[in-house]
């Protein structure tokens, strides 16, 4: 286990120290997200079409995500409790399930959510991924139920100091790709 501050401190230190871990932090941030993503492209090119379970973190038992009525639209929804690693077709959101029964929801769009309705005999729940909150348009006043979310979280909403489970290769992808924004640049002598 490791946290971004640690992170930062190595980076830090293999610099020679002295940089503010601010910046270097926000540095580790985009280093992780970016490494993330190389690694979901690469195992897609090797035939796994998901996200890797190390990067995977479930938020909903600890503490309940319950739904909200939006009294405009009519319909249930969640904020999303982090920003999720940009993927493709939103696979950032790993799984929606009901906590209690685990019954995972099927993801649709608002087209595909106009046709089930037109067929209620569909008894799935579904849910609409929109900006920062999950949508959920087939729940009713009797069948709410606090959600559970399986999230490929980006790290610009975590605290510094809170304990991460980063695989050790992602750690040292961080620290190189760190290492080389901060090394400073040879200088070129102009000939004349």
């Amino acid at each position: 286990m490791t946290s971004l501050y640690k992170i930062a401190e190595q980076c830090d230190f293999e610099l020679g120290g002295g940089h503010d871990l601010q910046s270097i932090i926000a540095f580790v941030i985009d280093s992780y997200s970016s490494l993330v993503r190389l690694e979901f492209f690469q195992n897609k090119q090797d035939g796994t079409n998901e996200v890797q379970g190390q990067y995977i973190y479930l938020f909903g038992k600890s503490t309940p995500l319950t739904p909200i009525k939006d009294t405009v639209t009519d319909e249930y929804y969640i904020e999303l409790p982090s920003s999720t690693l940009s993927l493709p077709h939103e696979m950032g959101i790993v799984r929606v399930s009901d906590l209690k029964c685990d019954d995972e929801f099927i993801r649709v769009n608002r087209l595909w959510n106009k046709h089930l309705k037109a067929n209620q005999g569909w008894g799935k729940q579904v849910y609409i991924p929109e900006e920062t909150r999950i949508c959920f348009p087939k729940m009713k006043d009797s069948n709410t139920c606090d959600i559970k979310l399986a999230l490929a979280v980006a790290l610009d909403n975590v605290d510094v100091d809170q304990e991460l489970n980063i695989p050790r290769s992602i750690i040292e992808g961080i620290t190189l790709s760190v290492a080389s924004r901060f090394k400073p640049q040879p200088t070129q002598v102009k000939a004349n």
